[in-house]
Order: C-alpha cells, then sequence, then structure tokens
C-alpha cells in the first residue's frame, strides 16, 4: 500500500510541474531560512556544554547597584580558597595586559630569534587552570608544567607556528621572550580546543610569573579589594550537593567584610555568574552588555524563523485548496472504487511529505548560500560545517515531518470531502461560501497581511541604518586612523617621540594621544567625580577620557565656552573640558557659567 501512495504521488507530482515547483520553492525559502536561524541559536547555546560538569562551574563577578561587571580584585582568589567552603576546585588566571603583543621565538646557538606581531589569547594562568578547563596533553604533566614561574604551556597550532618542523619533544624545552623582558621556557603543549568555548586561549604562561615579575605588577595593576580589575578571572566548581546560595552569602561576606572603598559609586561586592551565561553577558542597568550574544535576540530569530516557516506553510495550504477541483475527479474515482477517508488522507500527506523532503534538500542547498550573503550577521565560527550535527540533522528530520502534517491535512480534509456522485457530475462547486473557502480567505489575507508586515519592517530598519551611518554627531570620523601603543607606565618621553616622528609625515595632518576612546564612545572606564557647584557637592559617576591639546582638534570638537586645556607640567592643579550632558548634570544652563568650576576625581 505505501509502495501505492509513493508511485501515485510522483505521478501527480510529475502531472503537475508548475504547481509543484511553486510550492517547493515556497517551502524552500522558509526552511532554508529556519535552518539558518536555528544554526545561529543552536551555535549560541552550545558554548562550554564540554567542560565536566559545567552546571557546577561559576565565575565570580562583581555586583553593585547597577548590575554586574567581570573581574575579580587581585587579592580576591586567595582568600576565596582559604575561607569560602563547598568549593571543590577552582582556578584564576588574569588576561595578558597588552593586546596585539610582541612574541620573540629564540632559537638555539645565540641567534636572532624570530618576531611574532600582534599575538593573542595569551593568559597567565595558576597551575589549576587545566582543572576547570580540561584540554588533551600532549606534552608536559597538567599537575606540574604551570606550578613554577617563567613557565609556558603552549596550544598545538601555537607550538607549531614558533617551531615550524620541530618536534613535540624538541619544541618542550624552548625559550619564547613575550614583549621585552618576559622569558618562558616551553613546560607542556596541548592539543586545540574544538569545542565552542569562550576561554579557546593559545598560550598559558604560569601566574607565578605574573607575581613575581615587578614589570607586571607595576602596569597599572590595582593591588588591593577596592579595585574589581576585569582582566583578573576567578572560576570555581561546585561540590554537587553544594547550594549555590551557600556559597554565593560567604562570598558576599568576604567581600564586604575586605572592601573598604568609602565612594558610594563603586559599592560592589562579589556574586557568582553560571559558565552558560557567561556567553551572553553581563547585567548592567537593565541591560545585558559584553556578551558574544544576546538572548532577546536569538527569541525574536526564532520568532521569525516560526512566522517565516508558517507564511510558506501558509502558502502551500493555499495552492493546494485553489486546485482541489482540479482532483475533484480522482477523489470522485477513488471513493467509486471503494477507497477509504483514510487512505485519500495517506495518499496526500504522502505527495505532501515528497513535496517537503524535495523543499528540505533545496533548502539544504540554499542555506550556504544564506550564510554567506548574510555573513556580517552571522556569529564568527559558524560555518556550514555546523549543518551536518546530529542536532541539525534531528531537527531538519522534525521540521519536514512538522511542515507534512501542517501542510498536509487541511487540503486533505478538504478534498476528502467531495461527494463522489457530484463529482463526476461536475457539481463540486457550490455557488454560495463554505466554511472552507472561508478558511482559505483567511489564510490568504493573514499571508499577505504578514509578508506587508515584514516588507514595512525592512524598509524602517533601512531608513533607521541609513541615519544612524549618516547622522552628523557633530565631530569628525572620517580619515582618522587609530591604533594602539605600547604601555611605557610614567614614561611619556616614548610617547612624545612616536607623536613628533608621525608629525614628520607628509600624508598626516595631525596627532593625538588618548585612552578611553574616541569621542564618541563609552570609553574604558568610568570614574567618580566629586563637583562643588553654588554651596553643594555632589558625587557623580562620570565616562572620562585622557588626551593631549591635539585631541579636540584631530576630531573637531567645537567649544562652546572657554578655551582648549594645557598641558603644563609644574601645575599642580589640571584642567579638564566637559561636554553638554555633564554641564546639565552640574546644573547650569549655559555653557559659560560653567567655566571655573572646581571638580576632582571622588578617590
Amino acid at each position: 500500500m505505501l509502495k501505492n501512495y509513493f508511485k501515485s504521488a510522483c505521478r501527480n507530482i510529475l502531472k503537475n510541474k508548475a504547481a509543484t515547483a511553486i510550492n517547493i520553492l515556497g517551502l524552500a525559502v522558509g526552511i532554508s531560512a529556519s535552518i539558518v536561524i536555528f544554526l545561529i541559536v543552536q551555535y549560541d547555546y552550545s558554548f562550554d556544554k564540554w567542560e565536566p560538569r559545567a552546571n557546577h562551574i561559576y565565575q565570580v563577578t562583581a555586583r553593585s547597584t547597577q548590575g554586574e561587571f567581570f573581574g575579580v580584585p587581585l587579592p580576591a582568589p586567595a582568600a576565596i580558597k582559604s575561607q569560602v567552603t563547598g568549593i571543590e576546585a577552582m582556578c584564576y588566571y588574569m588576561n595578558f595586559p597588552e593586546n596585539d603583543f610582541i612574541v620573540t621565538v629564540s632559537p638555539d646557538k645565540g641567534e636572532k630569534g624570530t618576531i611574532f606581531n600582534n599575538e593573542k589569547d595569551i593568559v597567565f594562568a595558576d597551575e589549576n587552570y587545566f582543572t576547570i578547563f580540561p584540554h588533551q596533553w600532549l606534552r608536559g604533566n597538567p599537575s606540574l608544567s604551570l606550578s613554577q614561574p617563567n613557565e609556558v604551556v603552549l596550544s598545538l597550532s601555537v607550538a607549531e607556528k614558533y617551531f615550524p618542523g620541530l618536534s613535540l619533544d624538541e619544541i618542550t624545552g624552548k625559550t619564547i621572550l613575550y614583549g621585552d623582558s618576559t622569558n618562558v621556557i616551553v613546560s607542556g603543549i596541548v592539543a586545540d580546543l574544538k569545542q565552542h568555548t569562550d576561554f579557546d586561549n593559545k598560550s598559558f604562561i604560569s601566574y607565578s610569573t605574573f607575581t613575581s615579575s615587578g614589570r607586571w605588577n607595576d602596569n597599572g595593576i590595582m593591588q588591593n579589594w577596592n579595585f574589581p580589575d576585569y582582566r583578573f578571572h576567578c572560576f570555581l566548581r561546585l561540590y554537587p550537593n553544594t547550594p549555590v546560595a551557600h556559597v554565593a552569602t560567604q562570598l558576599k561576606k568576604l567581600y564586604d567584610a575586605n572592601v573598604k572603598e568609602p565612594d558610594p559609586n563603586f559599592t560592589f561586592t562579589g556574586s557568582l555568574q553560571p559558565l552558560n551565561e557567561i556567553h551572553f553577558g553581563i547585567s548592567w542597568e537593565g541591560k545585558n552588555i559584553l556578551g558574544k550574544a544576546d538572548k532577546s535576540v536569538l527569541f525574536n530569530l526564532t520568532l521569525l524563523a516560526l512566522a517565516l516557516l508558517l507564511l510558506a506553510v501558509i502558502n502551500f495550504i493555499n495552492l493546494s485548496t485553489a486546485q482541489s477541483t482540479l482532483r475533484a475527479k480522482e477523489i470522485g474515482v477513488r471513493k467509486t472504487f471503494g477507497s477509504s477517508k483514510r487512505q485519500i488522507i495517506s495518499q496526500f500527506l504522502t505527495e505532501t511529505f515528497l513535496i517537503t523532503l524535495c523543499a528540505t534538500v533545496l533548502a539544504i542547498g540554499l542555506s550556504p548560500f544564506l550564510l554567506y550573503v548574510f555573513k556580517g550577521f552571522i556569529p564568527e565560527g559558524l560555518d556550514t560545517g555546523e549543518m551536518f550535527q546530529p542536532v541539525v540533522l534531528a531537527f531538519l528530520a522534525g521540521i519536514s515531518i512538522v511542515v507534512t502534517l501542517l501542510a498536509g491535512l487541511y487540503p486533505a480534509f478538504v478534498l476528502t470531502k467531495f461527494r463522489p456522485a457530484l463529482v463526476l457530475k461536475n457539481q463540486t462547486i457550490s455557488n454560495g461560501k463554505s466554511r472552507n473557502a472561508w478558511v482559505r480567505e483567511t489564510l490568504t489575507v493573514f499571508q499577505f497581511v504578514v509578508a506587508q508586515v515584514f516588507l514595512i519592517v525592512v524598509i524602517v530598519v533601512a531608513r533607521q541604518i541609513h541615519y544612524e551611518l549618516n547622522k552628523d554627531i557633530g565631530i569628525r570620523k572620517d580619515a582618522i586612523v587609530s591604533f594602539k601603543m605600547p604601555y611605557t607606565g610614567l614614561d611619556d618621553e616614548k610617547t612624545r617621540v612616536l607623536l613628533n616622528e608621525l608629525k614628520k609625515i607628509s600624508q598626516v595632518q595631525n596627532v593625538t594621544s588618548y585612552n578611553g576612546g574616541e569621542p564618541y564612545t563609552l570609553g574604558a572606564s568610568q570614574t567618580s567625580f566629586i563637583i562643588i557647584n553654588k554651596g553643594r557637592t555632589e558625587n557623580k559617576l562620570i565616562a572620562d577620557k585622557g588626551g593631549d591639546s591635539n585631541y579636540i582638534k584631530v576630531f573637531n570638537i567645537p567649544l562652546l565656552a572657554g578655551r582648549n586645556v594645557r598641558p603644563d607640567t609644574n601645575s599642580t592643579q589640571g584642567e579638564v573640558l566637559i561636554n553638554e550632558t555633564m554641564m546639565k548634570e552640574m546644573g547650569f544652563q549655559h555653557p559659560r557659567d560653567a567655566i571655573g568650576t572646581f571638580i576632582s576625581r571622588g578617590e
């Protein structure tokens, strides 16, 4: 019987080539969009599921009245290890203080080393790092390779890049120079992670290298509890029977006892963030920030996929029911020769399944094209190889069955209601409107309404993007190139030398040195300021930026009142420029009234 269903379905599909092609193409577009969106959602929710007992691993964060922020104070890990109970394992590490670092691989016999620029994914890690984030060890001992100062564990890809042509045994024991002063010896090599993770570090320098080196301890690192540095990370793996609330309470008490910062804008305490939530960032003032993905965006994408799939199904239903009169005689003959309602429904579901199957195969072919066209919106690391995971194949099988039932059942029920006697007399069309006609008209109207909503949304979003890209924000953005400079401590002479050399380039109009970001960015940090005005003192948290006197000239920032800052190394009192928003926060209505007001850092 099943074989007969398939043979009849194939005949009908070949007989109605145009309608079949339209149905297949319509379903394929909806299914391909669903595949791409499913890949995005599945990809973002798959991060860091591979760690042993991942549901018991938490990152220590800092929580304030405004929300959470990454990082722990430098003394926190040692205190947590000795004073907080319920912890099975703990590790901590520090992101390398300088991004895009220079690494020199030192060969034997005193020859000049090979230099690698812009190296990334370097961390100072303690000896327990690989307990929380296990790797396959190719050389070295996981319990000893990071136990001593000036040791480094390399991932296989980095080891092969630094020492091409050498065996792993030959690489072990080699010397590497990080920056201009940190010499380390390769003590281990681990395989690169193949799983989706936000902790895909490549070079692991022993944490004791950091603590024993004045070079790094002097690199702007706060050595007290009052500053949770975003570069320091601490992870805990709790015992299975340990309540999270129990550890969180201990952590809060520990922070409250040690954090002595009097500034109310920087009041914070310890908190725990589950490992599987780190990919989605942290909550700050009611919004998620610093995440690689946003749950609300993924939810909206899921709704979009369902809407597109529903449109494709409705399109299939409308086309199928619109052709019902062409299939009327076939149904009449089948019923005359004894076919039951169940058999006719099975026949039409088989036909719908074959069309859906063809549409699914076509959708699989379209999906790589969609991934390429929309690659600017696709998460980095997601490629066509993700399509052949078991979970994606299960999704395709499930969606084929669901679409078959949604798209095939209603037309099948409509067609099986034809009466053989009337069909054979060509009297299938009634003069009045049946309930089936109303259903079809409702689906058609719904389809056009949703399509128009999508068009309106596309137009509105396009206009918003155009506005964002072309809006005059009051400063210059064109023809400005920026790059990061190496940290030089308190030595400004090297910076001045660099700026003077850049000014000698004929194509360079002006040069400025600054920190905290460009004028249109929030900046790398927020600082508390005490504002004294009209007999009252206010403590406010302000995004600040540091720059020389050329800063406003390079970005062409207009001055509403007063003058530019003047560098004066002999002055004991600095100068600052503020924007209109801060001027109003200070209680002034006119820019000239704010000139001469005294403000100071709240520290």
